[in-house]
Parts: structure tokens; C-alpha cells; sequence
């Protein structure tokens, strides 16, 4: 697995760190960049799948911290 140097990173914001990805000089893994800040994926699931996924975050929180939950209501 090829190894990346996000020390140059560590340091800038995260505007600072999105704008060197739009320009290509960033095109490897940014996990770690932009320190003090989360860095964080969106999941969207039907709800006859979100009490599963929840149980699956609480038994794996280093890997899949909770950031925030919503609800909706049936249209």
C-alpha cells in the first residue's frame, strides 16, 4: 500500500486543504489533514436500515464515529 505525506497538510484549513484538491495538488487519502477539524462522510439510509447501521457504529466507534443523526417523517 503506497504511503502519502500529510505532514505539509496538518497545519491548513480545511478551505485551504478543498481548494488544493480542486487543483490536483492533492489527489491521495486527506484523512488527518486540516487538524481540530472532522472530517466526515454522509450516509443516508432507509429506515428499515438505520437501527442496524447504528448498532454497527456503536460497536465501532474509532472506526465510524457518530457525528449527527437526523429524522424525517414519511411523506
Amino acid at each position: 500500500m503506497p504511503s502519502f505525506d500529510i505532514r505539509p497538510y496538518i497545519q491548513q484549513t480545511p478551505a485551504q486543504v478543498r481548494q488544493k484538491i480542486r487543483t490536483g495538488q492533492i489527489d491521495f487519502p486527506t484523512a488527518g489533514m486540516a487538524a481540530g477539524y472532522a472530517q466526515a462522510n454522509l450516509v443516508i439510509l432507509p429506515q428499515i436500515y438505520a437501527r442496524d447501521f447504528r448498532e454497527w457504529i456503536r460497536q465501532n466507534p474509532q472506526a465510524c464515529p457518530l457525528l449527527e443523526t437526523s429524522q424525517t417523517t414519511p411523506e
